[in-house]
């Protein structure tokens, strides 16, 4: 068509009845797929198409538009888990996790289901924080990798499952050792004590565990003001902000 069209110009133009024009438009308008009134396969291939083109925000706008508009398809489960994919490439963490959430609720059997919590711990661990921050995406991700653990033993993700779930936990209890270096900051040597005692037990496979080993040998027997003070250049040397 676009051949015949750039030759149209050597012919004469030969003008056709206005009631024909009319006519023909009115069938071309009526039978052409425009955009927005595609059939459901041609809103999937559309979706699909921006997806694996990293276009996110346009793939899921489409894989809506698919569950939205068809939802008893079978296209509708895989256009909420691509809404949801979408999400995550695109950076925004949190509404992965919802619209993860929300698939797993819908459809607690499907097949993608451990696909699913995996990309739920994915996202809890991209918005873990330093030691001295909010700790909470870091509980999340240690009880997700957790309920992962429990359901989905013969998961190919459970290699990154256990990564994932060691950094939560050597990440916890380095939180635990800024918060005893805080105590010994205000020569509360009994709490720094009981802190370190936690990571001790608690958190035995970490190499945290160790720091909090030789900083509470240097810890002093008595807890008095006067004797952690003459103690503090010994506990510098592993908590240098004190």
């Amino acid at each position: 068509m676009a051949f015949l069209g750039g030759c149209s110009i050597l012919k004469p133009d030969i003008k056709k009845p206005k009631g024909e024009h009319e006519e023909r438009g009115f069938f071309d308008r009526l039978f052409s797929k425009q955009e927005d009134d595609g059939d459901e396969r041609y809103l999937v291939d559309k979706a699909t198409e921006a997806y694996s083109k990293g276009r996110f925000i346009a793939a899921s706008e489409n894989f809506q538009k698919v569950r939205d508009r068809y939802p008893f398809s079978p296209y509708a489960t895989l256009a909420e888990l691509k809404m949801a994919d979408c999400k995550y490439f695109e950076g925004l963490y949190e509404e992965a996790i919802q619209l993860y959430q929300e698939f797993e609720k819908l459809h607690p059997n499907n097949e993608a289901v451990s696909y699913v919590v995996f990309q739920i711990a994915l996202c809890h661990y991209k918005l873990m924080n330093t030691p001295d921050r909010d700790i909470a995406p870091t509980v999340k991700l240690l009880q997700t990798c957790e309920r992962f653990l429990s359901k989905h033993q013969d998961s190919p993700y459970m290699f990154q499952i256990k990564r994932m779930k060691e950094e939560a936990r050597e990440r916890l209890a380095q939180h635990e050792l800024v918060v005893v270096a805080w105590y010994l900051k205000d020569d509360q040597i009994a709490q720094a004590r009981k802190r370190l005692k936690t990571i001790v037990e608690q958190y035995a496979e970490t190499n945290t565990r160790k720091e909090a080993e030789a900083l509470l040998a240097t810890l002093p027997a008595d807890v008095k003001v006067e004797d952690s003070k003459k103690d503090r250049n010994i506990l510098k040397k592993y908590i240098p902000f004190l």
